[in-house]
């Protein structure tokens, strides 16, 4: 049976539906939280392992969907759970647990199959680098409704545009879903073109596992579609909640290889029907 490691820093529901997924397709899983606990090295043998709760972990599989950053300044959640009182404590303390999880990050790197959006979370706050390599590669970074961030109206009471999202594993769109202004999220096929795009562009901004913001105008040239962030932890809930999606079961389905394993039936019926066993019949005892 292969193991799956979920890294987390802090209340995490996107979290909870891929390891959710990832038990229906029958693997183990280990949850680190790092408000409660971190890994340690362990480099006494031949070859360096990370150490949780003393027992070495050799997991097939990491998602790491931590804030942890290589540009220096720790996150302020890694701030908020340290002990010291001081800011200066503090800070010296994140630093250090920001250094062992990268060094544990770049083991699983280069030992396992490791999710990472250090990289991706590094380049979204340099977006204007990563929007550089995009339009050098013929991938222009967009905004929505023309450049102000919102949604443009012409007149009529028809929008210009339509926002929609798309989430991306190792090149490969495993869902996508749109919104017209005033109307619900729906899922939406992509034309083969626009997939294209969205491959590259994941390339592009190191996005193995994520989430691609899209825009598509209709005035012009209608099968244009634009990129306008990306977000490498995507939190699923909400997305599910508003498109009906079963975003995180597609996501792991891509992960393992497999078609995507049915959700568990809703035990609502049963429920109910004990429910009215033990009202017709009183509490035991």
């Amino acid at each position: 049976m292969p193991d799956a490691l979920v890294v987390v820093d802090g209340d995490d529901p996107g979290a909870v539906l891929l390891a959710a997924a990832l038990r229906r397709h029958g693997w183990r899983l280990r949850h680190l939280d790092l408000r409660y606990g971190r890994p340690t090295l362990d480099g006494s043998g031949t070859e360096p392992v990370v150490v949780l709760d003393g027992i070495a972990v050799s997991a097939d599989l990491v998602l790491n969907r931590t804030a942890t950053s290589r540009l220096g300044l720790a996150p302020g959640n890694a701030l908020a759970r340290q002990l010291p009182a001081t800011w200066w404590g503090r800070h010296l303390a994140a630093r250090e647990e920001q250094g062992l999880l990268l060094a544990c990050f770049d083991l699983w790197e280069r030992t396992t199959r490791l999710y990472d959006p250090i990289a991706t979370g590094d380049r979204r706050l340099l977006r204007a680098a990563v929007a550089a390599k995009l339009h050098a590669a013929g991938l222009p970074l967009g905004t929505p409704g023309g450049g102000d961030g919102k949604d443009s109206n012409d007149g009529d009471g028809d929008r210009d545009g339509r926002r929609g999202a798309a989430w991306v594993v190792d090149g490969v769109v495993v869902a996508a879903a749109t919104q017209t202004a005033g109307q619900p999220w729906r899922a939406t096929p992509l034309s083969p073109a626009t997939e294209d795009t969205l491959r590259r562009t994941a390339t592009v901004a190191g996005l193995r596992l994520g989430q691609l913001d899209l825009w598509q105008n209709r005035t012009g040239d209608a099968a244009a579609t634009t990129v306008t962030g990306w977000q490498p932890v995507p939190g699923f809930r909400a997305v599910e909640q508003r498109t009906g999606i079963p975003v995180a079961a597609l996501v792991v389905a891509a992960l393992v290889g497999e078609p995507p394993a049915p959700a568990p039936p809703f035990l609502a019926a049963d429920l109910a029907a004990n429910v009215l066993r033990v009202s017709s019949q009183g509490l035991p005892g």
